[in-house]
């Protein structure tokens, strides 16, 4: 079953059970892509990817939750940064943000994160990395290349 976090109340998030659950979260800057699209695309992208996986994995095992992270728009994108409407944050920023967040899921007993990715910047990119060995869980990044997913 698929559950969006936003749209659920604790109590049912409660019921989950931890152990097979695979949380979710969408994670990409707002960042320039040229004039013709739009400040959100990394962002609009990991979600819509996100969401896509939940389906299939809900296809393959519609008895395994899957919680659906609300976006987070949020990244390194300081070659970008001259242009308005990017917002960059620091790798050390980014860094201790996705520590956070992966340790309020494990504090509440997930185990199983997955982190959508669709920025390749590797300040970026080796933030989320570090993020990944701080934390004790079974923590994953993928980082979209291909929006032909395969599985």
């Amino acid at each position: 079953m698929i559950f969006n976090l936003e749209a659920i109340p604790w109590t049912e998030l409660d019921r989950l059970d931890r152990s097979q659950a695979l949380v979710m979260i969408p994670l990409s800057p707002i960042e320039e892509h040229g004039p013709h699209l739009p400040l959100g695309t990394d962002i609009i992208a990991a979600a819509d990817i996100a969401a896509q996986a939940a389906a299939r994995l809900n296809d393959e095992d519609p008895q395994r939750p899957v919680v659906l992270s609300p976006a987070l728009p949020l990244g390194c994108a300081a070659i970008t940064a001259d242009f308005p409407g990017t917002l960059s944050l620091r790798g050390s920023t980014l860094r201790a943000v996705v520590c956070d967040i992966c340790r309020a899921w494990v504090g509440h007993g997930f185990k199983n994160l997955l982190i959508c990715n669709h920025h390749l910047d590797p300040v970026h990119m080796k933030a989320i990395l570090s993020a990944i060995r701080l934390n004790e869980c079974n923590l994953f990044a993928y980082a979209v290349i291909d929006h032909d997913i395969r599985y």
